[in-house]
């Protein structure tokens, strides 16, 4: 640039090229006043971000983009970040590196007291990307196209676009530039699932991305979830019992052939169920339903008669002993039998007792029907030491009788 004067300027295209390549002014010899320039630079040595090669010349007032142009490096002018070539503060408050003399801008901020108004800035970042632009300027605004959402069912969406996060709960229509993409993602609500996109978007996937190319109306569907429990019966070998009674809270079914039941619209829960089958212990318990589809196995196990057989030491039966097994507790007949029906198979412990015999007690371990025979000893009713006693004075009377006969000899 040969003696030339650049004031009140702005470049923002890239710039390539092989020497002398700044982003405003490749080789300067005139004078470059407030401008600044923002596109990315690329070439051969000389090159920077805001002039190539500064060939006695004057550049004041002036910045370029450190992060856009790419360039540490410029032969005139102020380097600034991206963040703060947005900020007014940077050409109009003269404590700012680089800046002698603020520039003229509308509303004249901080120490801009001149009233031509030559430039001005939108903080929104809708005009020039957010960097200060010529007011004389027709500068358009950008398309803006409306972007519908409708939410059917219990669930909320999530829409992104351009550092912007909202959360929409019911209809809602938003604005959003054109050719911006949009991420949403959608949320259903406890007990709910999505089941899909309606509208200018068909499809089943949580996330989506639209490019805000022309308004747009989307639904995002949710359906409340009908859970569903399997509950299989089944015996200690693993085979299927049908026809075993369940009963799941207030709901009652009894098995197929498969030893299955289906208890179908449920909601997500913690349910009680107790299932029984006539010649098997009856088992009660918790199931969670958490997944759409839940199923529970249930073994359940034969149970037996145990039958005590109760007699003393000649084989005789003896009646009204009381037996007890676990919390149960019963008494013999007159033929010294008590039976105990529908034992769990295992190992118990029991007890037999009966006043003037002593009481025994032991284990016994049942897998089938199963007959126990206990004998009872017959207490010793004789005065307590009675033997004892017979025998010291056996002694004294043997001592009595021989110094007797001492004394006669």
């Amino acid at each position: 640039m040969n003696s030339a004067k650049v004031e009140n300027s702005y470049a923002t295209n890239d710039v390539n090229g092989e020497k002398n390549i700044g982003g405003l002014v490749g080789s300067n010899d005139g004078t470059v006043n407030n401008s600044y320039a923002t596109g990315e630079v690329n070439g051969i040595e000389p090159v920077g971000g805001l002039v190539g090669e500064n060939e006695e010349g004057e550049v004041r007032n002036s910045f370029w983009d450190l992060e856009t142009t790419g360039q540490e490096e410029s032969d005139g002018g102020t380097g600034k970040t991206t963040e703060k070539m947005k900020e007014v503060a940077t050409f109009t408050n003269t404590s700012t590196e680089g800046l002698d003399d603020p520039w003229d801008f509308v509303g004249d901020p901080y120490d801009d007291e001149s009233d031509e108004d030559i430039w001005d800035i939108d903080e929104d970042e809708k005009i020039n990307d957010g960097y200060p632009f010529l007011s004389s300027e027709e500068i358009e605004e950008p398309e803006t196209y409306e972007l519908n959402l409708n939410i059917e069912g219990e669930g909320t969406v999530t829409v992104e676009w351009d550092d912007e996060d909202h959360e929409v709960e019911d209809e809602e229509t938003l604005e959003i530039e054109e050719n911006i993409e949009v991420w949403l993602q959608a949320d259903p609500e406890d007990d709910w699932k999505f089941e899909g996109w309606t509208g200018d978007h068909e499809g089943g996937e949580t996330d989506l991305i639209v490019v805000m190319d022309e308004d747009k109306e989307l639904t995002a569907n949710f359906e409340e979830i009908d859970y569903t429990l399997t509950l299989i019966v089944e015996d200690m070998d693993g085979e299927p019992l049908e026809g075993a009674r369940v009963e799941l809270n207030d709901l009652k079914k009894e098995t197929d052939e498969d030893g299955e039941v289906i208890f179908e619209d449920l909601e997500s829960d913690t349910y009680s169920f107790e299932v029984e089958l006539e010649g098997y212990v009856t088992k009660t318990g918790l199931v969670s339903i958490e997944e759409e589809m839940e199923t529970e196995t249930v073994t359940l196990s034969e149970h037996y008669d145990l039958t005590f057989e109760v007699q003393d030491e000649d084989g005789e039966p003896i009646e009204d002993a009381e037996v007890t097994i676990g919390e149960l507790t019963l008494e013999t007949d007159e033929e010294g039998e008590v039976i105990f029906e529908e034992i769990e198979p295992g190992t118990w412990d029991y007890t037999v007792e009966k006043d003037g015999y002593q009481t025994v007690e032991g284990n016994v371990t049942i897998d089938e029907d199963l007959t126990e025979t206990v004998t009872l000893e017959e207490e010793d009713d004789g005065i307590p030491g009675f033997t004892s006693l017979t025998l010291v004075l056996g002694v004294l009377i043997a001592v009595a009788i021989y110094r007797k006969k001492k004394e006669q000899q």
